[in-house]
């Protein structure tokens, strides 16, 4: 099983960590907040109709059911420059 860290992973900024803004918006708002990695932590992907060249896209479970998601990009390094 996949999984990921987000502990050490600083903000843009670098003024915070992933973690820590997500707890700081557990205190506002408690357990309806969660950090989650899609590709380890989803139970169940839906096929949902899609209006592009594909007639069905997969999607969790867990986005279907949030109501709100802010997605992470890949996060991408080069080595040895």
């Amino acid at each position: 099983m996949q999984s990921w860290d987000g502990r050490p992973c600083r903000t843009l900024d670098g003024s915070t960590t992933i973690a820590a803004e997500v707890q700081r918006l557990r205190e506002t708002y408690g357990d309806r907040i969660r950090l989650v990695c899609l590709n380890a932590e989803t139970p169940e992907w839906i096929a949902v109709p899609s209006q592009s060249c594909l007639s069905t896209v997969d999607v969790s479970n867990l986005v279907l059911q949030a109501d709100r998601v802010i997605s992470l990009p890949v996060i991408k390094t080069t080595v040895g420059r």
